[in-house]
């Protein structure tokens, strides 16, 4: 399951525990309540994928980041073409200070 998905289903179920103390309420005081809380699980999920763009980078950001990974991987692959994808991996990691692994998910194999 996505983390943004995790987090919709955390925040609605924290809207449902607040509403259920006034299920005693008639309908229409409930419906109250549903309009004093929604707009508050809805301001907190944005505040939450607000975060998650500043911390990640927005899409382009990261293509933009990836293509440097890429560009990079290829340089090294045609200076030393008997490195395998997983030691370029290591070596751009190093480079661009981020784990191989990030690296590996975001690029496509030169040796290929």
């Amino acid at each position: 399951m996505k983390p943004v998905t995790k987090c919709l289903i955390h925040l609605l179920t924290k809207a449902k525990e607040q509403l259920e103390g006034r299920r005693t309420l008639s309908d229409e005081s409930l419906g109250a309540a549903v309009e004093v809380v929604l707009p508050t699980v809805i301001e907190e999920l944005a505040e939450r994928l607000k975060g998650a763009g500043e911390a990640y980078g927005t899409a382009e950001e990261n293509r933009l980041r990836w293509d440097k990974y890429q560009a990079y991987i290829d340089k090294l692959h045609a200076g030393h073409p008997k490195l395998s994808r997983n030691r370029l991996c290591e070596i751009a990691g190093a480079e661009f200070k981020v784990n191989s692994t990030t690296i590996w998910r975001n690029t496509t194999d030169p040796t290929k």
